[in-house]
């Protein structure tokens, strides 16, 4: 359920439209009918952010979707792939979608920033990939999902 929900999410936030739960879900946009009780109006989608080589990935959409690009293939920074942790972002949840068409950034597996594997994750174009921050590293959160 949660999957879906998440990806529901997504989805709406990618096409300016509301985020509902608890119910059924049809209407879209300024006009939904809804079946549920919790409805929620995104703040907006962040600007995609472009990363270049040895870039951190700023944490500043938690709770929802952080679209990042780059121009070629690169990697994050190697202590730090997204926004140092710190006491100030503990909770705070972060999907990190390479919204780019073609290019791979690999974040970079570290003290700070791991990835369930144990190893750099390559997240290709379309791909997502969830992470927590506990306040002293970034932890996955969720598996990489990557888009077609």
């Amino acid at each position: 359920m949660f999957k879906k929900l998440a990806l529901l999410a997504m989805c709406a936030l990618l096409s300016g439209g509301l985020v509902w739960a608890d119910g059924g879900i049809s209407g879209s946009g300024t006009d939904p009918v809804l079946s549920g009780a919790i409805v929620q109006q995104p703040a907006g989608l962040h600007a995609t952010q472009t990363i270049a080589a040895g870039g951190i990935i700023a944490a500043d959409s938690c709770g929802g979707l952080k679209p990042v690009t780059a121009a070629g293939a690169v990697s994050t920074d190697a202590t730090n792939a997204i926004t140092a942790p710190a006491v100030g972002n503990t909770g705070c949840y972060l999907l990190v979608c390479n919204v780019g068409s073609t290019n791979t950034i690999t974040i970079k597996h570290s003290t700070n920033t791991q990835t369930s594997t144990g190893a750099d994750l390559a997240l290709a174009a379309k791909g997502c990939a969830g992470f927590v921050s506990t306040g002293t590293v970034w932890l996955p959160a969720s598996a990489m999902v990557t888009g077609s």
